[in-house]
């Protein structure tokens, strides 16, 4: 449970004007937001809620007594709990420094103590506020009981509950408050608004749909924590494995659509994954053709099928590979086994079927002899 525990400090000062000092809701934030990335603040307080410096009454010009209260937020089991919290004096002596900065202020030894405890359950307050001056969006940190919110505002100051989260830690609630209103986090949003709406197109559009939904699902709608390389290379190998989509489709799809195709940095990493499941175009010559119709009989391993293609095929360009006899296309090396071989002349049909059209082909460079070739492994 949270609570609000004004702890109280008796001192004396010359200074009249140290009378009235406080520290603002701005300046606790601040405080807040260092020591808890610093880690510094003491077991239990969770948070600084503000301070203030009053008179004990109406005194003379010197040796005033005054009363310096400062207000934290502490976790405690219960009211009783936090009424016997030990003072933090640590951390409240530098509040009581920075309320009185520019004045002498002379604190009792060890005076510290509760003298109030308020049970914030169902009690609202503003902890954090942050906004852009690129987009003009701003967000807030609302602690409400245990748990943190963050409202965020559009440009025009209406409020988007639609791209709001809620945490049990300030830190994290900080953080994505902070994310909220930038430019990436914007254009991702919007796209996370627009995933429904591609259960109405097919193809790519579709399944990235469907992955991307279940991956933001599992981060409870937050874009900025997805795994998008996952979810790019999920989608490409549905559509490309399962749905039988060109890579060109899948490219604009991701591009157009996902929300973690948003800043550059993603944009390259997308135009990596298709380069590297790019289909190539390659020349085999007939002793090559040979060697591969020796793999799909005798049924080698693929991983020396990878090696072999590797070191035996050359990589043209569709131009040149299309004016230069027999052909296929593969992705990448190592994709040629005895079940399949992925060819716009060979979709669809069978291993016998593929063996025949190569043993056409073996026939058109080596000559006709019936005679099935003998696999021999290449030398290094």
């Amino acid at each position: 449970m949270q609570f609000k525990v004004t702890f109280e400090a008796t001192g004396f000062t010359n200074s009249k004007g140290l009378v009235g000092q406080t520290c603002t809701e701005h300046e606790a934030k601040g405080f807040t937001e260092v020591s808890l990335a610093e880690e510094t603040f003491p077991k239990n307080v969770l948070a600084v809620l503000g301070g203030r410096i009053a008179e004990d009454d109406e005194q003379g010009a010197k040796d005033i007594h005054v009363f310096v209260c400062v207000d934290l937020l502490v976790e405690a089991n219960s009211g009783e709990a936090a009424e016997r919290l030990a003072p933090p004096e640590d951390l409240l002596t530098k509040i009581s420094d920075l309320m009185s900065s520019g004045f002498d202020l002379d604190l009792e030894a060890h005076s510290w103590e509760v003298t109030e405890v308020e049970d914030i359950r169902g009690v609202q307050s503003k902890v954090y506020e942050t906004g852009s001056d690129d987009t003009f969006w701003n967000s807030q940190v609302i602690r409400e009981g245990e748990r943190f919110s963050v409202h965020v505002y559009d440009a025009d100051g209406d409020r988007r509950a639609e791209r709001e989260a809620s945490f049990s830690d300030q830190a994290l609630a900080i953080s994505f408050a902070d994310s909220s209103v930038s430019r990436p986090f914007q254009r991702a949003a919007a796209r996370v608004e627009a995933l429904p709406r591609l259960q109405q197109q097919a193809g790519a559009a579709y399944t990235l749909h469907q992955i991307a939904t279940k991956a933001l699902h599992q981060t409870a709608g937050d874009p900025m924590h997805v795994d998008w390389a996952q979810v790019h290379q999920d989608v490409w190998a549905k559509a490309v494995g399962q749905d039988k989509q060109p890579a060109t489709a899948i490219l604009e799809a991701i591009k157009r659509h996902s929300p973690g195709a948003v800043t550059a940095e993603q944009i390259a990493a997308v135009d990596a994954l298709a380069e590297s499941r790019k289909v190539q175009k390659v020349n085999i010559s007939g002793e090559n053709v040979t060697r591969l119709m020796s793999m799909i009989f005798f049924k080698i391993e693929a991983s020396e099928i990878e090696e072999v293609v590797s070191r035996l095929t050359s990589v043209h360009s569709e131009a040149a590979a299309a004016s230069e006899g027999f052909e296929y296309q593969m992705r990448g090396v190592g994709c040629i086994t005895d079940e399949t071989l992925v060819n716009a002349e060979f979709v669809g049909k069978s291993v016998g079927e593929v063996q025949a059209m190569l043993q056409v082909a073996l026939d058109q460079d080596n000559g006709a002899d019936g005679k099935m070739p003998d696999y021999e492994s290449p030398s290094p």
